[in-house]
């Protein structure tokens, strides 16, 4: 029995509603469980981002009695992914992701890359990702991935051991990253935000005007714009008032 559910998320009414598919095709010919998860568009690309972190708590309550594995839509499964068998198996670790030293324009030596993710559906890995959520929620000029290398620091600093696993770039493997022409990739990134996120609207949630060169709003979205800056100004007004 499989130890793990594979789940990812497309922002519906974007050109990743087709990119996905991909993945669809990949992982169904590699008997992959996958689940995708159609989520509304916030109408900028940084206020998509926080759908992974809700997603994978949606994925905690659909499948208690499975970890979660995450990957981005952009992905594609190369080969059956059996570390996550093993990680689920032992169940030693709380988080496994890949870490990187690559971009120069990150600020991060040690750069976590979300693309993929295994998280134990433990009390731990649960309270990581809630974490992980509200810190993208609150900070959306942080990279929504750095939020939760803040996650795993703010959590060990208040004595919650998280346990996190380095694996390999093979399961992060990022197409024309160094090292991709000696790596076998198990699941490999195309990073489409690259192409997609000028369509899709750049900045964060408080964001209410489109990129240059993007589509106009429409109302709908900018509606849903208006919600997130309420939403946040009671963020702001709660962690003030305590």
């Amino acid at each position: 029995m499989i130890g793990w559910q594979m789940i990812s998320y497309y922002t519906a009414r974007t050109p990743y509603e087709e990119e996905v598919k991909k993945l669809v095709a990949s992982a169904a010919g590699l008997n992959v469980p996958l689940k995708i998860y159609a989520c509304p568009p916030t109408g900028t690309w940084r206020g998509n981002l926080n759908h992974k972190s809700a997603t994978i708590l949606k994925a905690f309550e659909e499948f208690p009695d499975k970890d979660i594995v995450f990957v981005d839509a952009d992905a594609i499964i190369r080969r059956w992914p059996a570390l996550f068998d093993e990680l689920s198996a032992k169940a030693v670790y709380d988080l496994s992701a890949c870490f990187f030293s690559y971009t120069k324009r990150s600020g991060d030596k040690d750069e976590l890359l979300s693309g993929t993710l295994w998280i134990r559906n433990a009390d731990v890995g649960r309270a990581l990702v809630r974490r992980w959520h509200e810190i993208g929620i609150a900070r959306p000029d942080v990279r929504h991935q750095y939020c939760l290398k803040l996650a795993i620091a703010g959590l060990q600093r208040s004595g919650v051991p998280v346990r996190v696993f380095r694996h390999p770039f093979a399961y992060t493997c990022i197409y024309d990253y160094p090292g991709r022409k000696t790596c076998v990739p198990v699941i490999e990134h195309y990073q489409a935000s690259r192409r997609f996120r000028r369509a899709v609207g750049f900045g964060s949630p408080l964001a209410l005007q489109p990129a240059r060169g993007a589509a106009p709003v429409p109302p709908e979205v900018a509606r849903m714009r208006e919600r997130n800056l309420d939403i946040m100004r009671k963020h702001f007004e709660a962690k003030e008032a305590t």
